[in-house]
């Protein structure tokens, strides 16, 4: 019986992730792209995905005042999401149930759309529609930050078991792609400002801004 991990209780799921990952990703991964985005105060961000809101801790320290919409699809995670606290955020963050492929109505223009380990779970129709949605609710100028994974390459007989191990877990637990989508797409409707690999997390972060 195949369980869809994102059907579980946001508690359970965010501790299977982090088990997995050792938290690692935060600091190696996610941070660095956040700073890479260049959040200023003030701005309004979307945190594309925001499962049970591991990154608006730092979303919400990057930002230091402004207003942060978190969206997920998943109604089980967004509730752990919702226990957050994020004292400077009072009644400027709001959390919404969407599936983000299917027209994201905002009656403002997002100043910086954050997709974490979102984009890569979709089929290439699903991402495609999703990129379009994200840059439709762009500011021009506005920038979106991608961060997902990818299959490293190696001629290392202990790498590629490494790399393997990592790749089944995350197809058949977290139902990762690695097609490649995100990026190509991203690199499709944006202009690419900053680009960096982590192979060891087989992970990636991608700044793009709309013209």
């Amino acid at each position: 019986m195949t369980v869809n991990i994102y059907s579980l209780p946001g508690w359970l799921y965010q501790t299977i992730y982090l088990g997995l990952t050792l938290g690692l990703e935060g600091t190696r991964v996610k941070l660095p792209g956040l700073r890479q985005l260049g959040l200023q105060r003030g701005q309004t961000i979307l945190d594309w995905g925001c499962g049970t809101g591991l990154l608006l801790g730092d979303i919400a320290d990057e930002l230091q005042a402004g207003t942060i919409i978190a969206m997920d699809r998943s109604p089980g995670l967004l509730r752990q999401a919702k226990s957050k606290r994020l004292p400077r955020f009072e009644g400027r963050c709001w959390f919404v149930v969407c599936d983000g492929c299917s027209g994201l109505c905002f009656p403002q223009a997002f100043d910086a759309v954050v997709a974490s380990y979102t984009l890569g779970i979709l089929t290439p129709e699903e991402c495609e529609r999703a990129i379009e949605e994200i840059h439709a609710i762009l500011r021009p100028g506005g920038r979106v930050l991608i961060i997902d994974q990818y299959r490293p390459q190696s001629t290392g007989l202990l790498k590629n078991a490494y790399y393997n191990t990592r790749a089944c877990i995350a197809k058949r637990l977290f139902q990762q792609q690695f097609l490649g989508s995100p990026l190509q797409l991203g690199k499709w409707k944006f202009e690419e400002l900053a680009y960096r690999e982590h192979p060891l997390q087989m992970s990636f972060f991608w700044v793009g801004r709309k013209a």
